[in-house]
């Protein structure tokens, strides 16, 4: 006997608690996602006298207070949320998620306390944490910023290590520099020191990355994950992600463009929005010649130049991958309906230069035979799926 096969749709109902050694990792709450929600219930439970700050976006349902106890309840409850509808390469401000914010005034992580909730107050906050971590061997030969930012990108590999005050409080930049590892902190830590040295100009910058949401300018919170460096030199600022080791000099990760951001100067906080690239940054030029045998079978030689993110994104992939591994992800990046086109060989240039575009160089066939229609003969160009 088979039990009955569960009906489309689905529903499932879960639980989960978190306990938070301190009220400083209460950051909030993400409610809407890719699947439709029927109910949800967010509680947050503190037997602290704390002052809780919250914003609630895309809806207007108020928070529900208990005391019980001598613990104080928050509660949020919030029926029928619609699927988050998934649309690739959006501004990171262009749809607003429901989500819920929350801020604790007086907040402190290990000795190390909160001056204000403000943005200014944050920076102050982050300059206590690093106070003294910049100090580095200084540089014997005069550098340029460029070249400081290669060394670094060259030589420290990005390892994250985040254990308590360790996740937001940089290790010495000297550390850093001898191990030859670091998280996103460490490396920038690394490279300001080294700018500094160079009696150049550079700041840490706090980001949230673009696909963890948005900064909101009005609500000042610590739901930062990221760290890159800005630096200085007369009129020009320079916007720096260390951790990006096929990111050229002057180029950031998409995620850290075009967004609002937390540069740390000397007197704390101020908020500031990295570039955007230009679409010409972004561009890809594919060339393709197509020889028609005289068995009316097609052989084509093609060509992919592909600067910018994408660029960037297909260079890091292909790096540690098998030529097998290769060729499955060029056989889905031509066009193969009703096995029109058979990869047969491949190459690449510029694997290891990040200055210059990513090439894709390839040869393809067709076993079916080009249409004649009288004395013309038809062929499909088109090669690339995407």
């Amino acid at each position: 006997m088979y039990a009955e096969a569960p009906q489309f749709p689905y529903i499932i109902d879960f639980e989960y608690t978190v306990e938070c050694a301190s009220l400083f990792f209460l950051n909030g709450a993400v409610f809407q996602l890719d699947i439709p929600v029927d109910s949800i219930s967010f509680t947050v439970n503190s037997t602290d006298v704390a002052i809780i700050h919250s914003k609630l976006y895309g809806t207007d349902i108020q928070p529900i207070l208990y005391e019980y106890n001598g613990i104080t309840s928050y509660q949020w409850v919030l029926n029928n949320i619609p699927a988050l509808e998934s649309v690739k390469y959006l501004p990171a401000d262009a749809r607003e998620e429901i989500q819920l914010k929350l801020v604790v005034e007086q907040l402190s992580l290990g000795e190390y306390i909160l001056p204000e909730v403000s943005w200014n107050g944050i920076g102050q906050w982050y300059n206590l944490l690093s106070k003294g971590k910049g100090n580095t061997v200084p540089l014997q030969d005069t550098l340029t910023i460029e070249e400081v930012y290669n060394n670094v990108i060259e030589n420290i590999r990005y390892v994250a290590i985040q254990i308590g005050v360790g996740g937001w409080q940089p290790y010495d930049a000297v550390l850093t520099e001898t191990r030859a590892f670091g998280d996103c902190k460490d490396m920038s830590t690394l490279l300001i020191s080294r700018l500094n040295n160079q009696n150049i100009q550079a700041y840490p910058v706090l980001v949230l990355t673009r696909d963890k949401g948005r900064l909101d300018r009005d609500f000042p919170n610590l739901e930062f994950n990221h760290l890159i460096t800005v630096a200085i030199n007369g009129n020009d600022t320079t916007w720096m992600d260390p951790t990006c080791n096929s990111c050229a000099y002057g180029e950031l990760p998409l995620m850290d463009e075009d967004i609002d951001v937390l540069v740390i100067t000397e007197d704390g906080g101020v908020l500031r929005r990295t570039p955007a690239s230009r679409p010409d940054d972004n561009r890809i030029i594919r060339k393709t010649s197509l020889f028609i045998v005289s068995d009316r079978t097609v052989q084509i030689t093609a060509k992919s130049i592909i600067y910018g993110n994408y660029g960037r994104s297909l260079r890091n992939w292909f790096i540690d991958k098998t030529k097998n591994e290769k060729r499955e992800l060029l056989e889905g990046y031509i066009n193969r309906a009703e096995s029109q086109f058979i990869l047969e060989s491949f190459s690449f240039e510029n694997s290891d230069d990040i200055k210059e575009p990513f090439i894709i160089n390839l040869t393809a066939s067709t076993s079916k035979k080009v249409d004649k229609i009288g004395n013309k003969w038809y062929v499909n160009p088109y090669l690339f799926f995407r």
